[in-house]
């Protein structure tokens, strides 16, 4: 269930989730949105043990964005997770790819497929 918009321009729109507790993230989500993504990641990951990323309105993410939520996700506090959902399957392969260890505070949620 959204809530409520945190942001939103011409190309990228993030919005708060009740259920799952996270954030939807729609459009395309590039280097000029890079702070903006900082900042809400910052709020959902301690705010919420598991914050869900809804990636399903997803069009284009940069592998910077990529990089950013990996950075957040090892520096969450001892429990907290993020739960990666309905990511792009090019970007589901790359991370299912990656060693567990390298993925430090990252679930990968549900799939777009299912």
């Amino acid at each position: 269930m959204v809530e409520a918009f945190e942001f939103e321009d011409d190309l990228l729109r993030i919005s708060r989730s009740s259920r799952p507790p996270g954030l939807r993230i729609e459009g395309e989500l590039d280097a000029a949105r890079h702070t903006v993504l900082d900042r809400l990641l910052l709020i959902a990951g301690i705010e919420h043990q598991r914050a869900h990323l809804d990636f399903s309105g997803l069009e284009f993410v940069d592998l910077g964005a990529m990089n950013l939520i990996i950075d957040h996700a090892r520096k969450l506090p001892d429990g907290h997770v993020l739960v990666l959902d309905f990511l792009p399957p090019e970007l589901e392969r790359m991370f299912n790819e990656v060693p567990e260890g390298l993925l430090a505070g990252l679930i990968i949620g549900r799939s777009r497929a299912s």
